[in-house]
């Protein structure tokens, strides 16, 4: 072989090693792109089912909420709330009556008008007031006369918020006016986890459904979950059934004190009313409720001059008490006034 001719292999053989080197390096790239993008759409799934999670796993009452009763409100937390509709008011606006809280609502419980209202179809945590649901259930549903023995399981679930001790026994009556009057934790999660807590909260849900309360949810029986959420207007269902079913529930939270009687150790233990309105003359009934995601709450019944019952609701307001008489007072001047028919 010359060495004209072991040139050319040669220069065949360089160029061949190139082509196949270039082809290497390209399908080498190639697969780092295509592995990078895997890595990429696998980390965006796990990203998504961790959210999924969160939004789906049962959450934990936050431990830095205390007893909706017993402490001041701290900066709210807003939550997602469904969409808003305009609120329904008659010869009325919210600045009739300006209150600081973020929702209010005064209504005419028998003709079913709202006489003032500000994001009256707004969800928001209701906090304690899920407790006239707690009690309108285990009232139709459970024997005013059963006795219930108070776990530690029971107590646990108040995250610290807990009245009873474990050992002492209640009747369901004693435990519905404790969960009334002096807002119990316990009281509740007794009457629900004697009955079953899913099957008693499924109910709660279900009656909520009955009463075309359709933008209400209930995650457990206290109120201490933020996940306790509905409106204005579905409350105002809730406190026209009361009205006309259950007025023993209403007539329990009039009364300044109540005296439990624990069956398991033969001791009575009096409570005080936690409604600054228990015993006023015009003051029907009603519930208290907070929780640091929902400010202070209070929804109310009284009787105006003329003998009809109208309902007070303020949600996430600075000081429930005092706005709901200035509510009242709203309410009655325009009802009133001589532009009313």
């Amino acid at each position: 072989m010359n060495i004209r001719h072991q040139t050319l292999i040669l220069i065949i053989v360089v160029i061949g090693s190139l082509y196949l080197f270039n082809h290497a390096s390209v399908f080498s790239s190639s697969s780092k792109t295509q592995q990078a993008q895997i890595i990429g759409v696998a980390q965006t799934n796990q990203n998504e089912t961790s959210t999924q999670q969160t939004e789906t796993l049962s959450p934990t009452p936050n431990k830095n909420i205390t007893s909706q009763d017993t402490i001041p409100v701290p900066q709210i937390k807003q939550p997602q709330t469904a969409k808003q509709e305009n609120p329904t008011v008659t010869d009325a606006t919210p600045t009739t009556c300006p209150l600081q809280a973020k929702i209010f609502m005064a209504k005419d419980l028998n003709q079913g008008t709202v006489i003032l209202g500000q994001n009256i179809n707004q969800r928001w945590p209701i906090a304690s007031i899920s407790k006239l649901m707690t009690t309108v259930i285990a009232s139709e549903n459970m024997s005013p006369t059963t006795t219930i023995t108070i776990t530690q399981e029971m107590i646990d679930a108040t995250q610290g918020n807990a009245y009873f001790a474990a050992g002492q026994k209640y009747t369901v009556s004693d435990l519905i006016r404790a969960a009334l009057v002096f807002s119990s934790n316990d009281a509740a999660y007794a009457l629900a986890d004697t009955y079953g807590r899913a099957a008693f909260v499924a109910k709660m849900n279900q009656k909520a459904q009955d009463l075309l309360m359709t933008q209400t949810s209930y995650f457990e029986p206290s109120g201490l979950s933020y996940l306790n959420q509905s409106t204005a207007q579905n409350l105002s269902l809730l406190m026209r059934y009361i009205y006309a079913h259950h007025p023993e529930l209403l007539a329990i939270t009039r009364m300044r004190s109540i005296t439990l009687h624990d069956l398991a150790s033969g001791k009575n233990k009096t409570f005080s009313n936690i409604d600054y309105f228990a015993g006023n003359a015009q003051f029907i009934g009603g519930k208290t409720g907070y929780i640091d995601q929902s400010g202070e709450n209070l929804i109310t019944l009284f009787t105006l001059k003329g003998g009809n019952p109208i309902m007070l609701l303020v949600l996430s307001s600075p000081d429930r008490f005092t706005e709901t008489q200035q509510l009242l007072s709203c309410a009655e001047h325009i009802l009133q006034s001589p532009t009313q028919p």
